[in-house]
C-alpha cells in the first residue's frame, strides 16, 4: 500500500475522523484529506505524530513491504482507558520520548541511577494496597527523606533530586465531566525506573496531589510498569496512593497544630481553608476535604464552602492564587522536561556527543529552542517561576 493508503486505513482503524486528526495535530481538515488522497505528502514530524496517533510505527507507514498492526505495548499500557484522542497523542508521546532518552543514555555511557525500586527501609512489596496504613507510611517516607512535617515546598524540585522523571503534558480539563480526566500516569520504565506525568492544564495545588500520587505507585506499586489515573477508579491501588497523597501533603498532626497555634479550633470559615491550602500547596478543594476528614468541618459546611472561588479568596487574602489557578492549556516546550534532563542534554551538546537537530527531535521542539536552551542556560520551571507562565484573571 502506498502511504496515502495506510494513512486512511490507521485511521479508520483508530476510529476516528479526519477533522479529530487535524484538531490533534492543529491543522486544516482539508490537509488531512490531501494526504489520505496523496495530493500532499506530510512531512517527517507529520508521519510521526500521526503513526502515535494511530497506535502503529513509523516503519509501518513508511515501509511499503510491511504490513499494519496496532502496537500493542502502547495499548496494554493505556489499558483501554484513554478515548480522547489529543491525550492519547500526549501519552504515546511521552512513552516514545522516555524510550528515546534511555536509548541516548544508553549511548552517552549515563548510567540510570533510579533502578525502579524503592528504599529497602521503605519497601512494603511490589503492591501493597492497604489504605489503613496510609498515614503510618506517609509519615515514613517523610522522614527517610527528611522533609519534616509541615509543607513541601516544591514537589518537582524534589522528585527531580531524587531520580525519579517528571514531565508534563496537556491531558484534557479535569472538570469535563462527559471525559475520563486523567490526572496523571506513572510508568516504571525498564531502564529508567520511576517515570511520572503531570497533567498540566490542573492548578499547581491539584498537580501537587497528582505527584504524591504517583509517587505512592512508585514506591508501593513498582510491579506495574504502566498505571494511569483517571477520575473515579476505585481500585485498591488507586485508593491507596489517594490516601497516601493525602497525608503525604498534609499530616494530620501538623495541620491540627496549625488549627490550635493559630486559634482556629471551631472558627474556621473560607479564608481560613483557603490560607491553609496555601501553606500546604495544595488546592482548596483538597484543603476542605482534609478539614472535613479530620473532622474540624461538617460535610454541610464542605459542600457550602467549595462553591466558593479559591481565586476570589485568595485575592481577599492578599495571596498569590497561582497554586489555585487552572491555566488550562498550555503551549509546553522545553518546560515539559525536568531540570535534570535538559541539564544533561546541555552537557552533552557541549561535549559533542549530541547534535542540536538531535536533541530538537528528541524533546520535539525547534531548533532555535534548543539553542536557546545553551545560549541562556534554560532550566524546566520550578513551581514559583511557572507563576510566570500564566495570566490571572483577578
Amino acid at each position: 500500500m502506498t502511504l496515502s493508503e495506510k494513512l486512511q486505513n490507521s485511521r479508520a482503524e483508530a476510529r476516528l475522523t479526519q477533522q479529530q486528526v487535524a484538531d490533534v495535530l492543529h491543522v486544516p481538515r482539508e490537509l488531512i484529506s490531501m494526504w489520505e488522497k496523496g495530493a500532499r505528502v506530510p512531512g517527517l514530524r507529520q508521519i510521526e505524530d500521526l503513526a502515535r496517533l494511530y497506535s502503529v510505527s513509523v516503519e509501518v507507514l513508511l515501509d511499503k513491504e510491511q504490513e499494519q498492526a496496532p502496537s500493542v505495548k502502547r495499548e496494554v499500557l493505556c489499558r483501554g482507558l484513554v478515548s480522547e484522542p489529543s491525550v492519547h497523542m500526549e501519552l504515546s508521546r511521552w512513552f516514545d520520548f522516555l524510550d528515546e532518552w534511555a536509548e541516548v543514555k544508553e549511548a552517552a555511557g549515563i548510567e540510570s541511577k533510579n533502578i525502579g525500586k524503592p528504599p529497602k527501609k521503605l519497601d512494603r512489596g511490589p503492591d501493597f494496597t492497604d489504605s489503613r496504613a496510609a498515614p503510618t507510611l506517609a509519615a515514613e517516607v517523610r522522614s527517610f527523606y527528611g522533609l519534616g512535617t509541615d509543607s513541601i515546598p516544591d514537589l518537582y524540585s524534589f522528585l527531580d533530586e531524587h531520580d525519579v522523571l517528571v514531565c508534563k503534558a496537556n491531558l484534557g480539563d479535569w472538570s469535563d465531566q462527559s471525559k475520563p480526566g486523567i490526572s496523571g500516569a506513572f510508568h516504571n520504565h525498564p531502564k529508567l525506573g520511576y517515570c511520572i506525568l503531570v497533567n498540566s492544564e490542573h492548578s499547581l495545588g491539584r498537580q501537587s496531589f497528582t505527584l504524591a500520587h504517583e509517587f505512592a505507585h512508585a514506591l508501593f506499586h513498582y510491579n506495574s510498569r504502566a498505571l494511569i489515573s483517571i477520575r473515579k477508579d476505585a481500585s485498591p491501588r488507586e485508593n491507596f496512593a489517594d490516601a497516601f497523597a493525602t497525608h503525604f501533603l498534609v499530616p494530620t498532626k501538623e495541620l491540627n497544630k496549625l488549627i490550635d497555634n493559630w486559634g482556629w479550633k471551631d472558627r474556621l470559615d473560607p479564608l481560613k481553608a483557603t490560607e491553609l491550602a496555601y501553606v500546604f500547596r495544595v488546592s482548596y478543594i483538597f484543603m476542605l476535604y482534609r478539614l472535613r476528614n479530620e473532622k474540624h468541618i461538617t460535610e454541610d459546611l464542605r459542600n457550602q464552602w467549595s462553591q466558593y472561588s479559591p481565586n476570589a479568596l485568595a485575592h481577599q487574602l492578599g495571596l498569590d492564587p497561582t497554586v489555585f489557578h487552572k491555566p488550562g492549556s498550555l503551549v509546553l516546550n522545553l518546560n515539559r522536561y525536568p531540570t535534570s534532563i535538559l541539564q544533561t542534554i546541555r552537557d552533552l551538546i557541549h561535549d559533542d556527543e549530541l547534535y542540536i537537530s538531535q536533541a530538537a527531535d528528541l524533546l520535539n521542539v525547534s531548533q532555535a529552542q534548543v539553542q536557546s536552551l545553551l545560549l541562556n542556560e534554560a532550566t524546566s520551571p520550578t513551581e514559583s517561576e511557572q507563576r510566570e507562565l500564566c495570566e490571572f484573571p483577578f
